[in-house]
């Protein structure tokens, strides 16, 4: 078991003194990235790691997310989906909704990091995401419900543009 400092509670604190702003969003999530992804499960007393390659494919003016080659532990998830479109209102600014088409959250990294809240049926997700360069970023989300009560940290390193 991990300890506490390493679990994501953080909320995505990096060594740079500044979080690195990003005005064109869709051009900078554009391509392929590589992730490594924590999950804490404080209910289940557990956690888990995997990795993967997270795809950010365009489709018009949208980006569509998808994760590939996820490798890992398989006895703990983490509950949100893995599949989104990102619609961008403004060029700095993505919509982000569930492969169903329902609306997830605002995604704003004009300032380099931001905080989100939404609900998603009986769970709530608090997120924090952080650009760390122009070929790196992480995202923490705190997933509490009912039966869950998850931290999910994902570090994502650019592998290719698009």
């Amino acid at each position: 078991m991990s300890q506490h400092g390493d679990r994501g509670v953080e909320t995505g604190r990096s060594s740079a003194s500044q979080p690195f702003r990003v005005e064109d969003l869709f051009g900078f999530l554009r391509g392929a990235w590589g992730f490594a992804r924590k999950v804490h499960d404080s209910q289940l007393d557990k956690e888990g790691e995997s990795t993967g390659e997270a795809l950010f494919v365009p489709d018009g003016d949208a980006l569509n997310y998808s994760e590939a080659d996820i490798k890992g532990e398989e006895d703990i998830s983490a509950v949100f989906p893995r599949e989104f479109r990102y619609g961008f209102p403004a060029a700095s600014m993505a919509e982000v909704r569930l492969s169903d088409g329902g609306f997830f959250h605002v995604l704003d990294l004009t300032k380099g990091m931001v905080r989100v809240d939404c609900e998603n049926g009986i769970e709530t997700y608090n997120g924090v995401f952080r650009i760390v360069s122009e070929n790196a970023w992480l995202s923490v989300w705190r997933v509490t419900g009912p039966d869950t009560s998850q931290i999910i940290t994902t570090h994502y390193l650019r592998v290719r543009p698009s």
